[in-house]
């Protein structure tokens, strides 16, 4: 019997570009493909179905005008489902074909022969189960192609939709890669989702990557995450991608997520997916593209790993898988893998592809020159990532075990708490037979079954004289296993307080707060969430210990509140848990209600004459009695005092404890920083219908109305310069009528002088207030001069003022300015010019040493010779500048030397001389000529005749480089060659032009040739050459006949 074909889509030969997709910049609109696989006995074994696989992928780009006609049409195919056998396909192309395709039909070889396997298989099948199969093979076609069309307007979408005949949807998958940044060039980002249904199980699978292009490579990398969602397993992958023309290089590594559970498989057996990895390579040939290969190698590793099914589990299997793909025309693509795994395991694999085309001419999908398009890395740019979607799981079978988990054979605890024993077995814990000591159970422990899949302890009481340890034992019915528990009650620590002082009234209100503090066997680490039980020792409806909390906080404590309606006597308080008790060592009671105390006087302990200062005060005394008439001696009593009158600042200070006296008393006391008269003040208790008054009213008075100015002070007794800003500064001490100082109280003191002079200021603090010695100060400043002056100081209510300790005086500031320096600002001799000129500068300070600053000030400018034309002017006003500075400028038409300026004031004895003499030279000493031209016309020529002329113009500078104008000058002329009848004649007077110019002419009686004219005054070294040289021709030679 001939083996059947059978389609394994996990093996089926990658998907290949089309005819045109070298020349894309983006993916084909639509490709089909159509899989006809072959699967190969394995094992011994014959698969016997029939499958037709198809994979419908589109695949989206911005421009498709580029891929050609053919690759911008949608196209469909039909397909059959598992275990149907093929319907009767086509002999030969449809004979109403376009005529133009006509020649294409003719050499086509017949349908039959691309399609054999189909063929045969309709020679196996009844009418009735022919037709039945093709209306399945509708309904999957239409449902391929819609999903399919739908799916890739978002990315590319693989879709193998397998309908059988119940509905069912078994090893079909969903694959769909979503790009969501492509620049068209370089970078891809992606995202792909994935759904099958294989082995009856639901998987999904969600990844995320990047495809880098650059030259003719694509570097990928990528991440998964899988989710078999019918057996709840879960791992994730890391990928790798290296792709280039005719080469596709994939790698995975695959991580379990997901731990042991229940397989859902296999019975008395657990699963996890298995850790592994897979490396992936198409190669095809450029010489022969249509020729290629496929080697993959995968392992996984685990003990029962199931790569080759559930029924051939191995460990650490490996396999490798090697193929070879024919590809004649890119209609048809033919191939055969093998693979070959651990112990021999192997599968044979044949596949059969036909990739046909809707709208395009079929010429084109059976020429051989197309094949090579199909191999370019242009073409897979949006290819699915290359990895093995499906799980491969690792098995555990499962053993009997009965042991204990958390906590373990030894468990400690405190009494009464509870403790879980986790036993983990395949037997049912119901069954398991408990054998406890007799003071375990005496004692309060118990162990009790929580649910099938544990059981609790808990610990009896702690015996403070007994036994603390105990030995339990456990038997299973089932399997005659046993446990052993050696269970361990520790001792407490608690400890109780209680913070307040005794005794209390017994009014329900008044209340003792006790503190219990519970630690463990270490006496420090606080036990939390303890219930404690309280109780006193005394039993009484109106006695009341209440809890504040349900149980210990994290410091291992808990308050109560110990309350009474009912007067009780030494009351002991306890606390305990689970039979460990501890008392108050201190006993508690409660009195009496004070509802029954009654005021019956009060006074006061001083007759009036305070003052509103906040401390005189005066005390009140209360008496009470109880209802017998007794004074209430030692018991906190509640008096409500009140006053008559509420003024602001009127303050009743009740003692600081409540507690009365031995003789029933309780006082308060009354201070006041108002100014208040006859203040009535009274008291009583609480139950008490009228108040007391005290035996007499008192007042306090204005205490400001006894402030005296006692003494003045001065803090200088040399005198002060009347520049405004010298100051005395005056010292008034201010006491009150108790001789004390008056501190940091606001105090008005009238100051006064006794001269009224204009410029005279006395000027008081800034603010009012006395400092901490009780004193208050004023200054005084003056603009005029004046002597002895009397200063004074009283209070409004001081009948007289109090002097000062010393008079004080203010003279003129002025008569104190000295010169104490003269500088110059040039060092350097200067001309007689007039304008020339040195500045001096004259520093003034006063008495002080401070410079006098914008001040009118004479200064005595003087000069130690007196010449005609030497002239010092001073500056145009007399006030000094910011740094007290007076100036004065000198200037001369004299020349002169070493002259020696100084300056004073007006009350200097001696004139301060400037730092440095100064001259100035003779203006005409630096003339120079500095340059001489020659006036010379169109011909140049000049002639020995004694009247043909050059005019040479000499221009004239002093040392300031200004021209001299208007300036008598001697200029030297000179000539180079000293030639008979050759004459040099000076302008007729030495005066300089406008420009600073002089002047000479030059006449020749006899012939003569480059002439060079000179110039230079009397105090220049050189001479300066003229501008050009001259010469005066033979006249002779300008004879002419002219008739």
């Amino acid at each position: 019997m001939p083996p059947t074909l059978n389609s394994n889509p996990a093996l089926s030969e990658p998907e290949k570009p089309l005819v045109g997709v070298a020349n894309c910049q983006g993916p084909p609109n639509a490709v089909m493909k159509h899989d006809i696989d072959r699967k190969k006995q394995t094992t011994g074994q014959v698969n016997k179905k029939l499958h037709e696989n198809i994979t419908h992928k589109e695949k989206k780009r911005s421009d498709r005008s580029r891929c050609g006609n053919f690759l911008s049409q949608e196209s469909a195919i039909e397909r059959n489902n598992i275990n149907e056998k093929p319907k009767i396909p086509q002999l030969y192309e449809s004979s109403h074909k376009d005529e133009s395709h006509k020649d294409d039909s003719q050499n086509t070889p017949p349908l039959i022969l691309s399609r054999g396997t189909e063929f045969l298989g309709l020679l196996n099948k009844d009418p009735k189960k022919l037709a039945q199969d093709y209306i399945v093979n509708k309904v999957n076609s239409q449902i391929t192609n819609n999903t399919q069309k739908w799916l890739s307007q978002f990315g590319t979408a693989k879709i193998n939709l397998n309908v059988d005949h119940h509905g069912h949807l078994d090893e079909s998958s969903v694959d769909l890669l979503v790009p969501f940044y492509d620049d068209k060039d370089h970078w891809l980002v992606y995202t792909q989702y994935g759904y099958r249904h294989k082995d009856s199980r639901d998987t999904v699978n969600l990844g995320i990557g990047t495809r880098l292009f650059i030259n003719d490579w694509m570097y990928g990398a990528n991440t998964f995450y899988d989710n078999d969602l019918t057996g709840n397993n879960s791992r994730f992958s890391l990928g790798g991608e290296l792709w280039t023309n005719h080469l596709k290089m994939s790698t995975n590594a695959y991580f379990r997520l997901s731990d042991w559970h229940n397989s859902r498989d296999l019975t008395n057996y657990y699963e996890r997916p298995a850790n592994g990895y897979d490396l992936i390579a198409d190669m095809y040939l450029p010489s022969m593209p249509s020729l290629g290969a496929k080697i993959k190698y995968e392992q996984y590793f685990g003990d029962n790993v199931a790569l080759f099914g559930t029924n051939n589990r191995q460990k650490d299997p490996y396999a490798a898988t090697f193929g070879i793909n024919y590809t004649p025309i890119p209609l048809i693509t033919a191939g055969v893998d093998y693979k070959l795994g651990k112990e021999g395991k192997s599968d044979g694999i044949f596949s059969f592809n036909v990739n046909y085309r809707f709208g395009v001419p079929l010429s084109e999908q059976l020429s051989p020159e197309n094949v090579s398009s199909l191999r370019s890395l242009a073409g897979s740019r949006y290819d699915l990532v290359e990895r093995n979607n499906n799980i491969i799981l690792n098995y555990l079978k499962k053993q009997k075990r009965f042991r204990l988990v958390v906590p373990v054979l030894e468990i400690r605890g405190y009494g009464g708490e509870v403790k879980p024993i986790k036993i983990q077995s395949d037997t049912s814990l119901k069954n398991v037979i408990w054998d406890t000591p007799e003071l375990f159970q005496k004692n309060g422990g118990i162990i009790n079954i929580e649910n099938t899949n544990g059981y609790t302890i808990q610990l009896p009481e702690y015996q403070p004289d007994g036994k603390n340890d105990y030995t339990i034992t456990g038997t299973s019915k089932d399997d005659q296993q046993g446990i052993q528990i050696e269970a361990h009650v520790l001792q407490r620590n608690i400890s109780l307080s209680i913070n307040t002082t005794d005794p209390l009234i017994a009014d329900g209100n008044a209340k003792y707060v006790y503190t219990a503090t519970l630690l463990g066997a270490d006496k420090k680490t606080p036990i939390e969430n303890a219930k404690l039980v309280w109780d006193t020792d005394k039993k009484d409806p109106g006695l009341k210990l209440k809890p504040d909390s349900e149980a210990t906080d994290k410091n291992g404590q808990q308050t109560a509140t110990l309350t009474s309606t009912t007067p009780l006597s030494d009351i002991q308080v306890s606390v305990s848990i689970n039979g460990e008790r501890v008392t108050t060592d201190k006993k508690v009671s409660f009195t009496e209600s004070s509802s029954n105390y009654r005021v019956t006087s009060v006074t006061v302990d001083k007759d009036g004459g305070l003052y509103n200062n906040g401390t005189d005060s005066y005390t009140f005394t209360a008496t009470v009695v109880d209802a017998h008439g007794k004074p209430v001696a030692d018991k906190p009593i509640e008096i409500d005092w009140q006053t008559d009158k509420a003024v602001p600042g009127l303050k009743l200070t009740t003692q600081s404890h409540s507690v009365s006296n031995a003789q029933g008393q309780v006082t308060a006391t009354l201070t006041s920083t108002a100014a208040v008269t006859d203040v009535q003040v009274s008291a009583k208790t609480a139950s008490q219908p009228a108040a007391v008054n005290a035996d007499k009213k008192v007042s306090f008075e204005e205490l400001s109305s006894s402030y005296r100015v006692t003494g003045v002070t001065v803090d200088k007794g040399d005198p002060l310069y009347n520049n405004g800003t010298d100051s005395y500064t005056f010292t008034a001490t201010v006491e009150d009528a108790y001789g004390n100082l008056v501190v940091d109280k606001p105090i008005e003191i009238d100051w006064q002088t006794d001269k009224a002079v204009p410029g005279l200021k006395l000027t008081q603090q800034s603010h009012s207030v006395s400092n901490a010695q009780g004193q208050v100060t004023a200054t005084l400043t003056s603009t005029a001069a004046v002597t002895d002056v009397q200063v004074s100081a009283k209070t409004a209510s001081q009948p007289a003022a109090v002097n000062a300790d010393k008079k004080v005086s203010f003279e003129e500031l002025s008569s104190s300015y000295r010169v104490t320096g003269v500088t110059v600002d040039k060092g350097d001799p200067l001309y007689n010019n007039g304008t020339d000129t040195y500045t001096f500068t004259a520093t003034v300070a006063d008495a002080y040493g401070k410079p006098v600053v914008d001040k009118p000030i004479e200064i005595d400018w003087q000069t130690d010779k007196t010449v005609v034309g030497l002239k010092l002017t001073k500056q145009s006003n007399s006030v000094s500048n910011a740094q007290g500075q007076v100036t004065a400028t000198l200037t001369s038409t004299a020349a002169v030397t070493d002259v020696q300026v100084s300056a004073k004031t007006a009350s200097q004895p001696a004139a301060v001389n400037a730092d440095k003499k100064v001259s100035f030279t003779e203006l005409s000493h630096s003339y120079r000529v500095t340059d001489v031209t020659v006036d010379v016309d169109k011909d140049g020529k000049r002639y020995n005749n004694g009247t043909d002329s050059y005019t040479f113009t000499a221009t004239v500078k002093d040392g300031h480089g200004n021209l001299v104008v208007d300036k008598p000058i001697e200029i030297d002329w000179q000539t180079d060659k000293a030639v008979v009848g050759l004459k040099l004649t000076k302008q007729d007077s030495p005066v300089s032009n406008a420009q600073g110019q002089v002047t000479a002419t030059l006449t020749s009686t006899a012939a003569v040739k480059d002439v060079q004219v000179l110039a230079k005054t009397a105090s220049q070294p050189a001479a300066v050459n003229a501008d050009k040289k001259v010469s005066f021709e033979e006249l002779s030679s300008s004879y002419r006949v002219t008739g």
